[in-house]
């Protein structure tokens, strides 16, 4: 359980709790493979949890960058075009995804 530092500490340093996860567990990958606390680390009992620290106190060397999305690169436009036809008719069975439902030899 994460108490040190608090969730609300943590929530303070991005507006998006996707962009939080998503930076927490890069920077617990990065310690996990190798890389240098970069906040004392004595009492962190696991990377998540240094990662965490390091974080409140921004001494994390993980950064994002926006990419814009859907410019003209083919595969996105489908799945993009795809998306818009099924928000347009809810009602439409995914048949893949259904017999992937009902066959338990596949994982899902």
């Amino acid at each position: 359980m994460l108490t040190d530092p608090s969730i609300e500490k943590l929530k303070t340093k991005t507006n998006s709790s996707y962009d939080l996860v998503m930076l927490v567990s890069e920077r617990a990958r990065q310690l996990v493979d190798g890389a240098q606390p970069l906040v004392p680390s004595d009492d962190a009992p696991n990377a998540v949890s240094l990662a965490c620290r390091e974080i409140v106190y921004n001494q994390h060397n993980v950064r994002f960058q926006w990419v814009k999305g859907h410019n003209g690169v083919p595969l996105n436009e489908r799945c993009d075009q795809l998306a818009t036809t099924s928000a347009q008719t809810p009602t439409q069975i995914d048949t893949g995804y259904e017999n992937l439902q009902t066959d338990n030899s596949l994982p899902l």
